[in-house]
């Protein structure tokens, strides 16, 4: 086999499955069809995707992080969505939430379905914390009157400890 061949035959085989050495890259693939790299000297354990979700009077919704590595990471990938429920003149809201190493939860924005019951809003995103890594995620989902005020709401939450 030539160079190229074997060049070629050596990058579908990481495509396929995740490789970790001390002080080399990994890669696996998502279900898109995408290889997702590591950096050199980063944790081998293979990213796995990690979900969470609550339903409430009036709003049901969850989050994927599609790229959780067990342990606490510094950026992730969130897919959100939630969905209105009921009839009751209430906006579905969902907001992520993630766990730094001193413990303490961080809310982020709201993020609302104003179309009405039986409709859904879907959001793509990041979060980050480059400094002191991530140690937990969750979601809290709301049935709101506006933009900002609470009436029925609740969370799921899961960390490293």
């Amino acid at each position: 086999m030539n160079a190229p061949a074997r060049l070629a035959a050596a990058c579908a085989a990481l495509a396929v499955a995740t490789i970790g050495f001390a002080g080399q890259a990994s890669a696996s693939p998502d279900p898109g069809g995408a290889t997702t790299a590591r950096a050199v000297g980063a944790p081998v354990t293979p990213a796995v995707a990690l979900t969470v979700n609550c339903s409430t009077t009036g709003a049901k919704g969850g989050a994927t992080v599609s790229n959780w590595n067990n342990g606490p990471d510094d950026k992730l990938t969130v897919q959100m969505g939630v969905y209105d429920t009921a009839a009751d003149g209430h906006n579905a809201a969902i907001r992520f939430m993630t766990k730094g190493y001193n413990g303490v939860w961080h809310y982020y924005a709201w993020h609302h379905d104003t179309a009405g019951s039986g409709t859904a809003y879907y959001v793509n995103t990041t979060v980050q914390d480059t400094k002191n890594g991530i140690w937990g995620v969750g979601v809290q989902v709301a049935a709101m009157n506006g933009s900002s005020t609470i009436v029925h709401s609740c969370q799921d939450t899961w960390s490293v400890d």
